[in-house]
């Protein structure tokens, strides 16, 4: 066997004063930026390796899992050039670590990614880490990715800017990869917000007022953004907030279309069995003029116009 192949005994390693040596044979703190780095590679790479385990056993996805094993060992070379820093002064080791000089590997990730992209749905909201165990250790790859990035960022100038680029590129990757995996190979359904909002409101037994489900319906349909807004059981929890403290004045930071304030006068209805504004009244504030004034007319259809009244102004300036 040979002897750079024999693996060191504890009583051989030389790390006990907090220093490690890179690849060129310098010697630096393992809180070292570079040390940062090549940590955070080589925990996305075990990541990406449990996600591989994940795959074993499961219908057509032997060639995601060669993508992914061909991604590590793409890793394994970033990890090397990180570890040759280039203002070294040994010449022939960065040559021996240079990464992609002809940005082939970066273009194989944008290619992976052009052919996955056709073959998933648009969504207009944030998909929740989900979909099965191996989706799911994709969507923390795709996490340490990102960390990883931001680690070799004060890097930059001592390692190849294509190891940088691969790895900014990876992390789009590892997130369509996630994705695809999740739709096509999952155990459990792909949870969106706005599916979750629907499940939680199947759960319940929320009875939702024919004006308030028209607003929601539509605002979820329409408007970019919608996923922020509340569901409709939160809405039932709001309302009931508002009437079992017996609210006197309200003031609601960001109206988008007018749902939450509705669901307010909801609670001030069932509290009092009117919307006087004498109970209470509620502003609310929409920097946006043109969803401010969607607001209003959402407000007026609910019957609410008496109760409510949208500020179209920053909050700051009210």
């Amino acid at each position: 066997m040979d002897s750079k192949d024999v693996i060191k005994t504890p009583s051989e390693l030389t790390g006990d004063k907090g220093n490690s040596s890179l690849y060129t044979g310098e010697r630096r703190s393992k809180n070292d930026p570079v040390f940062e780095a090549l940590g955070a590679t080589d925990e996305l790479s075990s990541t990406i390796g449990l996600a591989i385990a994940h795959l074993e056993g499961v219908d057509k996805t032997a060639e995601l899992s060669k993508q992914l094993q061909f991604i590590q060992c793409m890793l394994q070379d970033v990890g090397s050039n990180i570890a040759t820093p280039i203002s070294s002064k040994s010449d022939v080791k960065k040559d021996q670590t240079r990464f992609d000089p002809d940005g082939a590997a970066v273009t194989e990730l944008e290619g992976w990614i052009d052919e996955l992209m056709p073959k998933l749905p648009s969504h207009r909201h944030f998909i929740l880490p989900s979909g099965g165990l191996a989706a799911s250790t994709l969507h923390v790859a795709r996490t340490v990715c990102r960390r990883a990035e931001r680690a070799i960022i004060p890097l930059l100038g001592e390692v190849d800017d294509s190891a940088f680029a691969y790895v900014n590129r990876l992390a789009a990757t590892s997130k369509i990869a996630t994705a695809f995996l999740a739709r096509n190979y999952a155990t459990k359904k792909l949870l969106i917000s706005s599916e979750m909002h629907s499940y939680s409101n199947s759960m319940s037994n929320l009875d939702e007022p024919p004006h308030l489900s028209a607003v929601y319906s539509k605002t979820m349909d329409k408007y970019r953004g919608a996923n922020k807004m509340i569901s409709p059981l939160q809405g039932r929890m709001i309302s009931w907030l508002v009437g079992s403290l017996g609210c006197k004045q309200i003031l609601e930071l960001g109206s988008f279309t007018g749902y939450s304030a509705l669901w307010m006068a909801e609670g001030i209805y069932n509290k009092h069995g009117s919307k006087d504004s004498q109970m209470c009244h509620i502003w609310t504030c929409e920097r946006v003029k043109s969803i401010a004034e969607i607001a209003e007319r959402n407000i007026e259809n609910g019957g609410a116009s008496d109760l409510i009244t949208v500020i179209p102004k920053e909050a700051i300036d009210v």
